[in-house]
């Protein structure tokens, strides 16, 4: 490899790398069979390659994205692996050059957190366990998102 031998790599070669890497990346976050996996080992090989990503295409689709997550959401606000996967999703941004806007979810899990946070986790009483899941993911989205501190 190139980085082995501490090379740069031809601009040549580069250039479609990158826009095969990036072409994935926004198809993925199109798609709507969409797959956290796939982004995150897509981000982490444009990582490992030194991929130049494409933020301001790839910002914009990833703000879409979440905004859908949270629609969903706010639709049906006790499901919990809708809430573990908001988590997850902005965990992973927040580890890559990706930043999506956040004011929309925010907006969004304001409201919640505001109005209805105590007869969501009341509702989510299946068990008890699964009760302290949710509460715990909610706190984490709202702490996330910068909201009620």
């Amino acid at each position: 490899t190139y980085q082995g031998i501490h090379m740069e790599v031809p601009m040549r070669l580069k250039l479609p790398v990158d826009m095969t890497v990036n072409n994935k990346l926004i198809q993925e976050l199109k798609d709507d069979d969409f797959s956290l996996k796939r982004v995150e080992a897509l981000l982490q090989e444009a990582k490992l390659i030194h991929v130049d990503l494409d933020l301001v295409t790839l910002n914009f689709l990833a703000d879409n994205r979440l905004n859908c997550m949270i629609e969903s959401f706010e639709k049906a606000p006790t499901d919990l692996e809708a809430l573990k996967d908001i988590n997850s999703y902005l965990e992973l941004m927040e580890d890559s050059p990706i930043s999506p806007a956040e004011w929309e979810a925010q907006n969004v899990v304001f409201d919640l957190w505001r109005n209805k946070y105590h007869e969501l986790a009341r509702e989510k009483s299946t068990t008890k366990q699964e009760t302290e899941e949710w509460i715990t993911s909610f706190d984490r989205l709202v702490e996330r998102l910068n909201i009620g501190n």
